[in-house]
């Protein structure tokens, strides 16, 4: 997944998606405690955006940047660009690369949005039960995410999603 030989550390998009959503469900479970449940909320929600902008990426490299007008191969390589938000790379998604997001789908991903949101920026007071529910709904979600719209890409990270799926039974 990684490498660091030669002083480089080396991280794709799909791997830091997967590397977040693995951090996330070793903080979940039932003695979570109230700092894992919040990191569990940030890292899953990252991971799932990172997810969902390697598929806009696997159609063209251009639909992850926000202005796809100002999109160049020189900032991508870099990665100095603005990139798109969750909201438009959903809307990107469904229009453009035409995956099929139930709205069940949309709001239980909104739903962890806005409690990650209230998490980083504001504070929340909030259920274990309401978060554990949140993102069993989408673990579920992601990993089905996962295998139907980038199968040809995780030739390399079988062993690591296995981990994640054996971390979501325990």
């Amino acid at each position: 997944m990684t490498s660091a030989g030669d002083d480089n550390v080396t991280f794709t998009l799909l791997d830091n998606a997967l590397d977040f959503i693995f951090e996330a469900t070793g903080r979940l479970g039932s003695n979570a405690t109230s700092r894992d449940l919040k990191y569990a909320v940030l890292h899953l929600s990252s991971g799932i955006e990172l997810i969902l902008k390697e598929r806009l990426r696997h159609e063209h490299w251009t639909l992850v940047f926000q202005d796809v007008g100002k999109a160049n191969s020189r900032t991508y390589e870099a990665g100095s660009f603005q990139s798109v938000t969750f909201k438009e790379c959903l809307n990107r998604l469904k229009g453009i690369c035409e995956v099929t997001i139930s709205d069940a789908d949309m709001s239980t991903l909104t739903t962890l949005r806005d409690k990650r949101n209230r998490l980083e920026h504001f504070g929340i007071i909030e259920s274990v039960e309401a978060i554990q529910a949140t993102t069993a709904r989408c673990l579920i979600f992601v990993l089905d995410f996962i295998k139907d719209e980038l199968p040809g890409q995780l030739t390399a990270h079988e062993d690591f999603l296995a981990k994640i799926h054996q971390r979501c039974l325990e």
